[in-house]
């Protein structure tokens, strides 16, 4: 529950809001029904995993999540509350359980139904998948063939693991050993701060809270995650964290938290809305360029975290790199190319990674239940890294920090029109030919714009 409580008319309109969640459900339910008889249902493995998620929020009666936030964040509200107290129960209770139960029974009595097994089975499916990836992705080359850059990117990064591992005879051991600590989320959050202005321009004044979500509302897939701020409103920030993804890992919980705070979202976030954008800019996605640069910037945390073994901090943003790189190349192999689950183990095989059934299946299952979940963070990766080495090669005297002013002043875009930014910045990191400054306008859609 994310809803913001800035007076009491909020509290209202949020339990007005509560109250038709069943209405809105059921729409939900008879869109699903009809792709149900048209044979585009999901797969029974889909059903069970949604049914499974549905039954950890069901679990949850008197404390349910609903229930206990909306308690926590009225305690210190200078209007009686116990009226709403009592009607937020009410409706959670009487309205949005059974609304749920509702949702499980009939997603299990739909299951079965024909389905449609991966977006590459037909020629729309396939259609969609490319806007899909031209969405979340932001990059101007096709599925196909960013298909083939990833894999030569991804090449590169095994080989550089491997060159580790050859190289520094223990890095295993200290890899399987590494232990960053157990700091509380704001303590990490504030180190960050101070520490990221070696490599990044200074950000607005900000404030912000690292809290733990209730374990009745997570889900495996997430770690953590950033709430936007109003546009109005850039000093207020909440980051959410899954305590059970994070739980006894602290390099996870070290790295996410660069990731969604300093210098990754938040700070991003912040950045760029200090910078007084068009208001439409703030309301236009852009999901390779967000996740892309949070994915960039994780990487700082085990560079501070480990600044006596680059050795390990390297192979550890390897390791992080590999990972995501390879599912988001799977779901482009299976959700557009066609690759059944052999074609899966092909492609672990022939780069020398497990090919085992058991994760076969995993990542056959991960794309396929939800196409396109991990473009941004492995395509929008090796977009805004291709982006750096362009940079640095290109330059009299690379400037870190100038470097990054000029991305995060130039906010989230497609990433060809960034690398345009950046050849047109004329920042002194940057030597710039005046023939890479000449591109064509024809034809350029407004979205890019935008």
């Amino acid at each position: 529950n994310e809803f913001k409580f800035y007076d009491e008319q909020d509290v209202k309109d949020y339990l007005v809001l509560l109250q038709d969640v069943p209405r809105y459900l059921e729409e939900c339910l008879a869109f699903t029904r009809k792709q149900a008889d048209m044979g585009l249902f999901m797969q029974d493995f889909s059903v069970e995993s949604t049914v499974s998620e549905i039954n950890k929020f069901l679990n949850k009666e008197g404390d349910n999540a609903l229930i206990v936030s909306f308690e926590n964040k009225l305690q210190n509200a200078d209007f009686e509350t116990a009226d709403y107290f009592s009607e937020n129960r009410r409706i959670v209770n009487e309205l949005i359980i059974p609304a749920y139960q509702h949702v499980k029974d009939e997603l299990e009595t739909l299951k079965g139904k024909p389905q449609l097994e991966t977006l590459s089975d037909t020629s729309e499916s396939k259609a969609y998948y490319e806007a899909l990836f031209a969405y979340k992705a932001g990059s101007s080359l096709n599925p196909s063939e960013m298909l083939e850059k990833g894999k030569n990117v991804l090449v590169s990064i095994v080989q550089d693991y491997i060159r580790l591992i050859y190289e520094d005879a223990t890095i295993s051991r200290r890899y399987e050993k590494v232990d960053y600590g157990n700091e509380d989320p704001e303590v990490i959050l504030k180190r960050y701060q101070e520490k990221l202005l070696k490599h990044f321009p200074k950000g607005p004044e900000v404030t912000y809270t690292a809290e733990y979500l209730d374990p009745s509302i997570t889900n495996d897939s997430t770690i953590a995650y950033y709430l936007i701020p109003p546009y109005d409103a850039i000093t207020d920030n909440v980051i959410k964290i899954n305590p059970t993804a994070t739980e006894g890992d602290s390099v996870t919980l070290y790295t996410t938290l660069a990731h969604e705070g300093f210098p990754g979202h938040l700070y991003q976030t912040t950045y760029y809305y200090a910078t007084n954008p068009h208001p439409i800019r703030t309301l236009v996605d852009n999901f390779g360029y967000v996740e892309g640069y949070a994915m960039y910037v994780q990487a700082y945390a085990n560079q501070w975290a480990l600044e006596d073994d680059k050795n390990l901090a390297e192979f550890l943003t390897l390791d992080t790199e590999m990972n995501y790189l390879l599912q988001a190349l799977v779901d482009i192999g299976v959700n557009y190319e066609g690759w059944g689950k052999d074609g899966i183990a092909s492609f672990l095989r022939d780069l020398g990674f497990n090919d085992s059934p058991g994760l076969v299946n995993s990542l056959y299952e991960y794309v396929v239940s939800d196409p396109g979940l991990l473009l941004p963070y492995g395509i929008g990766l090796v977009e805004m890294k291709e982006l750096r080495n362009y940079a640095e090669q290109n330059s009299k005297k690379f400037n870190e920090i100038e470097y990054h002013q000029v991305i995060l002043e130039s906010g989230p875009m497609y990433f060809d029109l960034l690398k345009e930014k950046v050849d047109s910045s004329r920042a002194p990191f940057l030597y710039c030919d005046a023939d890479l400054l000449e591109y064509e306008t024809e034809n350029r859609e407004i979205k890019y714009y935008l």
